[in-house]
């Protein structure tokens, strides 16, 4: 059955093994490679350039949640001499939120943030 849909569409050679793949592929299914240029062996992307300015952008994980979680940890010490078990959960949550993280490609001119791949 995989032989009929690549008859019925356009095929090229894998440049790495030389089998026959769909003209669209960015992966080869026999051997792995990456067939796209920016994109790595291990398949993680390592440039990408700005939909505004056009510049570099370059892959950093930024920190999330960071006002709630001080938020939680100063109630949860506040908390912490009345009731102690309320005072440990809000500083547990506290610090679980201020640990979390995202990772965001930022451009170098513009600074413009996406959150992709």
């Amino acid at each position: 059955m995989d032989q009929d849909v690549i008859n019925n569409q356009s095929t090229k050679k894998c440049p790495f093994c030389a089998e026959e793949i769909l003209a669209d592929a960015v992966k080869c299914k026999h051997c792995s490679s990456s067939l796209i240029t920016n994109v790595s062996e291990s398949g993680k992307i390592k440039t990408l350039s700005c939909d505004k300015c056009g510049g570099e952008m370059a892959r950093r994980r930024v920190a999330t949640n960071t006002t709630p979680a001080c938020i939680s940890l100063v109630l949860g010490f506040l908390v912490l001499f009345w009731f102690w078990p309320l005072g440990l959960v809000f500083i547990f949550v506290g610090i679980i939120m201020g640990v979390t993280s995202k990772r965001y490609w930022i451009c170098r001119k513009c600074s413009y943030k996406i959150e992709k791949l």
